[in-house]
């Protein structure tokens, strides 16, 4: 078969659709399991087709695969360079992007014009959309679904996202030969949305090895990084109003002085969209040290940042899968979550699970969890061996059947 894949979630710094499309195209490249069946693959975004050499050069692994070139470090080096100056320039210049009227749409616009160029001459090739809405292609295609969140939560997004998503998933909808989602909640969410001719495939997100792998070292060198101190609460997560920082923050507030003391919360992740109410709870609590926000963190240091703490806080209104969830219980360490949508099937009854609209609730959770040390370490301990249940490769197993589907 041959496979032609929308890069443009692997733009740094990628968010968890770019974590995902990046581990299972790593499968689907370097895995023999998967390679040797793939006569061909590509990826596209708004500029270029890449072709499989340079499509993993893109991923950040060694160059020349199936190629025998004796310069694949040398190569690879170029590449990390590169990737790290195109997020050091994205970085610095999202702020103003964000500022720019419509400039989502236009970018949209720009390719969807720019890729119908290029997806003509791939016809015979199905097409992998990883990130819901597809561009026009007439071979055959599937498109990754993530969540429905932007239909039942439209106020925890921006109005122009909303639009797009709905205008776009009409497209993917009327074109696509499968879909595929990522939990049993979104894939029902999706059928009774929808009721869709097509099949609806489940690809579960699993876990980078790196969290399963961390020692001591790791562990000192990362708090002393980021000055953390010996114990504490972490939350990670884009800053947006879904994730529900500001509840999470209140109740943290309401617990005793002493516990904040000894468990200060650190937050990470990037600042996302309507965070009016969310740094007006947040400023007083920076202000007494006993919240600390880390804004964006380099990937190679989240294993050990969720291994430091005594417990990881995920307490979202709404999610399609949950990745911080899996990736905290791989890396040992307890979990306080949300007791709806796909939260629970995440878990699977290894976390605190506590109620998101209720303060009352995600406090006393909180409260539970740290002052219940031996409770504390059978939820880390229960959640480090059900994480032991996922993998990448099985993962890319499931996405290859969605593939053979199509190209019987």
């Amino acid at each position: 078969m041959k496979l032609l894949v929308n890069v443009t979630p692997l733009t740094p710094p990628l968010t968890g659709i770019g974590h995902y499309t990046r581990q299972l195209l790593i499968q689907l490249l370097m895995n023999p399991e998967f390679s040797q069946e793939i006569e061909d693959i590509k990826g596209f975004d708004v500029l270029r087709v890449y072709n499989r050499e340079e499509l993993t050069q893109l991923l950040g692994m060694a160059s020349g695969v199936n190629s025998g070139h004796s310069d694949s470090a040398e190569t690879t080096t170029r590449a990390e360079v590169k990737q790290s100056l195109l997020y050091t320039l994205l970085q610095s210049l999202k702020p103003y992007i964000k500022k720019i009227p419509y400039a989502r749409v236009l970018k949209n616009k720009l390719m969807q014009r720019s890729s119908g160029l290029l997806l003509d001459r791939y016809q015979d090739y199905i097409y992998w959309e990883p990130n819901y809405v597809m561009q026009a292609f007439e071979g055959k295609s599937l498109a990754t679904i993530y969540d429905l969140s932007h239909i039942h939560y439209p106020e925890y997004h921006p109005k122009e996202r909303v639009a797009e998503l709905n205008k776009g998933l009409e497209l993917t909808l009327a074109q696509a030969n499968r879909l595929v989602s990522i939990s049993q909640f979104s894939q029902q969410q999706i059928l009774e949305q929808w009721s869709p001719d097509q099949s609806v495939d489940l690809v579960f997100p699993a876990v980078d090895a790196s969290f399963y792998q961390i020692d001591d070292a790791q562990c000192i060198a990362v708090k002393q990084k980021y000055q953390l101190p010996e114990r504490y609460v972490l939350s990670v997560a884009t800053l947006e109003p879904r994730k529900n920082f500001v509840g999470l923050i209140q109740a943290y507030a309401e617990l005793p002085d002493s516990l904040r003391q000894d468990f200060p919360l650190v937050l990470a992740g990037t600042r996302g969209w309507l965070t009016d109410d969310l740094e007006r709870v947040l400023a007083p609590l920076v202000e007494r040290g006993e919240v600390r926000y880390l804004g964006y963190v380099a990937q190679a240091d989240m294993p050990a940042l969720y291994q430091g703490a005594e417990l990881m806080a995920y307490v979202s209104f709404y999610e399609g899968y949950g990745m911080p969830i899996a990736e905290s219980m791989a890396a040992g360490t307890a979990v306080v979550t949300s007791d709806c949508t796909s939260m629970p099937e995440v878990a699977g009854g290894c976390a605190e699970l506590v109620d998101p609209h209720s303060q009352n609730s995600i406090r006393d959770g909180l409260h539970r969890m740290l002052t219940d040390e031996g409770g504390r370490q059978r939820r880390a301990e229960e959640g480090k061996q059900r994480a032991l249940n996922w993998s990448w490769q099985q993962s890319a197993s499931r996405l290859m059947s969605s593939f053979r589907a199509l190209s019987n």
